[in-house]
């Protein structure tokens, strides 16, 4: 009788077990626990990768910022009309941008604006106004009427619709925050239209070393606290060397003025895109691996009951399974790459992280049941 072979025993790949565990760990609170026993090199890079994953959202926003839609998306508040009637009255002033710095001729800057505060010549500006019917009713006086009447007036009249200024010495967004500071700096009230202030006024500054556009919201107060969206530009593409700002917001064939601005606006941006870009990535990054921190560390802190069997484990144990735990809330954070839900591109995934561990400190890490 032939003796039986011994069966070898399968040898299990070490990298494939560890996937294989990974895989385990995006849907079993249980497994993050276990994953504290494993070698401490895992749970890192699990960190570090759910922090990367974390932050495409946000990385996606911001370096795929088009400064065009600023004008071209939504309403444009008398954008259009304003910038047609500033470019043909600005057309005979002199300007240049070399070295990544604006000039235009003040004499003549001068000459196209008015002043009505009787301040220097930077306060000087380029009001477009906007003709506008305003109609008031007011009660009848005709006595003889035995039904309650009314009158109607119409009223022809104007207000503010872009404000333009030009400095050359302040940051164009430092000298647009002291403009909205205070009511009293809105172009309405500047020039002495002080009855129609429910409606908007644009606001742009022409700087030495950028410019900066508000779109104010329509049919709100005058306050700062109504501005709309805004956009700070550099001059400094290369495009815009040695040429006249009339030159780069010139509209070519079959283009409308406002076409060329958001063009000179998303090529202005480019520098401040990736700026701002780098910045978000960085803070969002921080926020991802601060959050696996402060989660493990929460952790330890729910465990350190008397009667919790978790206890005998420390703190670095905890930090493990924190990051074990990580990646999957790392995937539901990509849900913000859909547009509806851009806005928490930087806090969908702590959200989903903290109900995770929440979760997990309440069913895999609770304490043992209390003896009666």
């Amino acid at each position: 009788m032939a003796k039986a072979k011994p069966v070898k025993p399968t040898k299990k790949h070490p990298l494939w077990e560890g996937i294989k565990f990974w895989l385990r760990t995006l849907v079993s609170n249980d497994a993050c626990v276990e994953g504290k026993n494993k070698p401490w090199y895992w749970p890192v890079l699990i960190a570090i990768l759910s922090a990367v994953v974390a932050i495409i959202p946000t990385m996606v926003q911001q370096f795929t910022v088009n400064a065009a839609n600023f004008f071209e998306s939504g309403y444009n508040l008398d954008y259009d009309n304003s910038l047609a009637a500033f470019q043909k009255d600005f057309a005979g002033i002199t300007s240049k941008i070399e070295n990544n710095e604006l000039t235009i001729d003040g004499d003549a800057w001068k000459a196209l604006c008015v002043n009505p505060e009787g301040k220097g010549t930077d306060y000087w500006g380029y009001y477009y106004k906007v003709p506008v019917t305003v109609k008031t009713e007011t009660p009848s006086t005709d006595s003889t009427s035995s039904a309650s009447a009314s009158v109607v007036v119409s009223k022809d009249t104007w207000y503010c619709g872009l404000a333009v200024y030009y400095t050359n010495e302040e940051n164009a967004a430092s000298f647009a925050a002291t403009r909205l500071a205070n009511v009293l700096y809105d172009p309405n009230y500047q020039l002495g239209h002080t009855e129609y202030t429910t409606y908007s006024t644009n606001l742009m500054v022409l700087a030495k070393d950028g410019a900066y556009l508000v779109k104010r919201v329509n049919g709100t107060s005058s306050s700062s606290s109504s501005q709309g969206s805004a956009i700070a530009i550099a001059w400094n593409h290369a495009d815009f060397q040695g040429k006249s700002l009339q030159e780069i917001t010139a509209a070519k064939d079959n283009e409308t003025v406002l076409h060329a601005w958001a063009q000179m606006l998303n090529k202005g941006y480019n520098s401040t895109r990736i700026t701002v870009g780098w910045t978000y990535t960085g803070i969002g990054f921080a926020i991802a691996i601060g959050s696996e921190l402060v989660l493990g560390f929460i952790l330890w802190l729910v465990t350190r009951g008397k009667r919790n069997p978790f206890r005998v484990n420390n703190i670095w144990d905890y930090q493990k399974v924190s990051y074990w735990a990580s990646f999957s809330p790392a995937i539901l954070g990509l849900f913000a790459l859909i547009p509806a839900m851009s806005n928490f591109s930087m806090f969908l995934y702590p959200m989903a992280y903290i109900i995770r561990i929440s979760w997990m400190s309440m069913r895999s890490l609770q304490p043992a049941p209390s003896e009666e």
